[in-house]
């Protein structure tokens, strides 16, 4: 079998095609078609993005990796598959990830952010969130872009209907980034998203009725969009709530 490589990184490695089938049947203790491959690319990014609604940002990666080992998954074996040409392209929202947050790899926000921006290129919807959050958060991991960039990413993907796109729209607008200072907007925006049952819009839209940001402040109300949304962070507002017996 021969490797080759596609950067000057040895740990890059390129497997070809009969031994990324082995890596994989071996991943998932099962035989493994060209098809299969692809669902379960498919099925990892979907496992992360679920990941992503339920935690604060410095906890994603460890509760992610935790979650593959406690699949038997192994980072490193599938980092090296989906290098391979055959899935980098169809899969570059998920390299993208692993880079960002070093699963199976060192992280490297440049090589994350051009994954990202060719899964952008195919129009794979959830990459403008990750594309948009990049560039958002751009000097705070060393990247020379401009913040506000990431708002036509957002706009993007709210605009095919991907609810983390339209939840980061509400939270520039309660900020100000990108557009004048909105609660109003802002809380729209969040309630669009938690209509469709997203998580992490649930905890907003709860936040603002609880502080009367944008709406009349509503502690009832707050409490029912904390316990519909599975997030530690609800969690916590629900349980402060009651620590300090707001709702009596």
């Amino acid at each position: 079998m021969t490797k080759c490589f596609c950067t000057n990184d040895p740990q890059e490695e390129i497997i070809d095609c009969d031994e990324s089938v082995s890596l994989l049947e071996n991943i998932s203790g099962k035989k493994v078609e060209r098809e299969d491959k692809h669902k379960f690319f498919l099925m990892l990014r979907d496992n992360f993005l679920d990941t992503v609604m339920k935690c604060e940002r410095g906890e994603i990666a460890p509760r992610y990796k935790k979650l593959l080992d406690s699949k038997g998954y192994n980072m490193q074996d599938i980092f090296q598959i989906i290098q391979h040409p055959e899935y980098k392209t169809h899969h570059a929202h998920l390299l993208g990830i692993f880079y960002e947050y070093g699963i199976g790899t060192r992280i490297d926000y440049e090589k994350a952010f051009e994954s990202y921006k060719t899964a952008a290129e195919n129009n794979d919807i959830p990459s403008f969130v990750s594309l948009g959050n990049l560039y958002s958060e751009g000097s705070g991991v060393g990247l020379n872009v401009a913040a506000t960039k990431g708002i036509k990413f957002y706009e993007r993907g709210a605009k095919q209907g991907n609810n983390d796109a339209i939840c980061k729209l509400g939270h520039c607008h309660m900020a100000g980034v990108g557009f004048p200072k909105n609660d109003r907007k802002g809380r729209l925006f969040f309630e669009r998203a938690s209509s469709n049952g997203h998580s992490h819009a649930q905890y907003s839209l709860g936040f603002c009725y609880r502080y009367g940001r944008g709406v009349v402040e509503d502690m009832h109300y707050a409490l029912k969009l904390f316990s519909r949304a599975d997030s530690d962070e609800a969690m916590e507002e629900f349980l402060d709530a009651f620590r300090y017996d707001e709702i009596f």
